[in-house]
């Protein structure tokens, strides 16, 4: 009589095990929703592609590596407004076409540029060597500031949206990036290098929360030496355990958190308010001759887009 081989049915429950370990760890970010409710998301999405600003150029994207997530540092209708339309810069205007969805603090959802479409929003960016994250991302806006809390409605949102995106474009959980992420600056007062910094934008995205998967474990432009590293930004997404209290910051000057630290680039554009302890509220722009940013006093409030 012959014996059935009893080492392969030990190691049988193991190896199943760990097929079906394999298995999850291959299923695609969009398998968390059903089609149905994708399709009932889809269809409470709010379009306002038609106002696009009439002179922007909708340029196909050839590739799609990427999905971007962003903090809109503004309200809904500044952030449509910008998006949209367009909105002022240092060297003028722009004609909109600055993200794909925004999603409101309530989590209603707008369309506000076609999905294949190149939309400018990474600005000066670099992920693994690569820059002009633009031409190959998607851009996801959640109105709101870095310094302070996504909402919970906010969450289910941006969680079924890239879910389907997700699917779309077949892209995993790491393929999903905060813009302080992937953005870098240029040498400056603060920071003597190129550098990750220069944008906080999302910071406070805990990706957790919409049923995403660890991002990367280490920056890989900072590994190979292309970028320094921002100290709290690695705290965030590079250190072993997350330290949650680093995802909501403040936006109040102290001696560890100076305006780089709370508006990035923009500390210095007109549009950034700093409200002095004494009520006084001088713009960006005129820090420098009115104040001078070595003497702005601990307890300056920052506010952003204004």
């Amino acid at each position: 009589m012959a014996f059935p081989n009893i080492g392969f049915l030990c190691r049988t429950p193991l190896i199943v095990f760990l097929v079906a370990i394999s298995l999850v760890a291959s299923v695609p970010a969009w398998a968390g929703h059903t089609r149905s409710e994708r399709m009932r998301f889809q269809r409470s999405i709010v379009d306002k592609r038609s106002e696009l600003h009439r002179h922007y150029k909708k340029i196909p994207r050839k590739k799609t590596k990427y999905i971007i997530v962003h903090t809109s540092e503004a309200g809904l209708r500044s952030t449509l407004n910008s998006v949209v339309r367009g909105k002022r810069v240092r060297k003028g205007c722009t004609c909109g076409g600055h993200a794909h969805y925004v999603i409101a603090r309530n989590g209603r959802t707008y369309r506000t540029l076609d999905k294949g479409c190149i939309a400018d929003h990474a600005g000066t960016s670099m992920w693994k060597g690569e820059t002009d994250i633009s031409k190959v991302s998607l851009a996801i806006e959640l109105v709101g500031y870095h310094y302070t809390s996504v909402t919970k409605q906010q969450y289910p949102s941006i969680g079924i949206l890239i879910d389907s995106l997700c699917g779309v474009y077949g892209l995993n959980d790491r393929a999903v990036l905060t813009h302080s992420q992937i953005a870098y600056g240029k040498p400056n007062r603060w920071v003597r290098a190129y550098h990750r910094g220069r944008k906080k934008c999302a910071k406070n995205f805990d990706r957790s929360k919409a049923a995403l998967g660890p991002t990367w474990p280490y920056d890989p432009d900072v590994r190979a030496g292309r970028l320094k590293a921002d100290r709290k930004l690695a705290a965030i997404f590079c250190a072993p355990r997350k330290n949650e209290a680093l995802l909501i910051g403040s936006n109040t000057i102290t001696p560890s958190n100076t305006a780089w630290s709370i508006a990035g680039e923009d500390y210095d554009d007109p549009a950034t308010l700093y409200r002095l302890p004494n009520g006084r509220v001088i713009p960006g722009d005129e820090i420098e001759n009115r104040v001078g940013w070595n003497r702005l006093p601990e307890e300056t409030v920052v506010l952003l887009n204004q």
